[in-house]
């Protein structure tokens, strides 16, 4: 008797416990972007020039680099897609985004509670980017 019981305390143990996702894994998701702020000035409509943005970050390969592709949407009509690879240090608190044929940047990434941000410079402007799961 004693021998079943232990056996199910074990199995109900192992289930229970939780791998705390790293980082990096958290960033591989499609995502809505809720929040672009330019120079403190909100980018998005319906005050702004960007209707909607929405990115995929597919998981890191073996040799430590990524995809993404974002695609934005404007309010003038237009449509701007960027896809490329990208890749991250250690933590994923920094991740360098490389589009095809451009100019790469680096943008601070912290992902917590279903929540994406990303800050830094890019065009020369300072940005913050909140997105959420798509």
């Amino acid at each position: 008797m004693r021998q079943p019981l232990l056996l199910t305390l074990f199995f109900l143990f192992c289930a229970c416990q939780k791998e705390d996702p790293s980082p990096c894994s958290l960033l591989v998701n499609s995502w809505r972007c809720t929040s672009w702020l330019e120079n403190e000035q909100e980018r998005l409509a319906p005050g702004g020039t960007i209707s909607n943005v929405v990115c995929r970050i597919e998981p890191l390969g073996s040799d430590g680099q990524g995809r993404f592709n974002w695609t934005a949407l404007y309010t003038s009509g237009g449509t701007e897609i960027f896809d490329g690879k990208y890749t991250v240090e250690a933590s994923c608190a920094l991740i360098r985004f490389t589009p095809s044929g451009q100019t790469s940047f680096s943008l601070a990434s912290v992902v917590e509670k279903k929540k994406w941000s990303l800050e830094g410079s890019l065009n020369g402007k300072q940005v913050r980017m909140v997105w959420e799961p798509y």
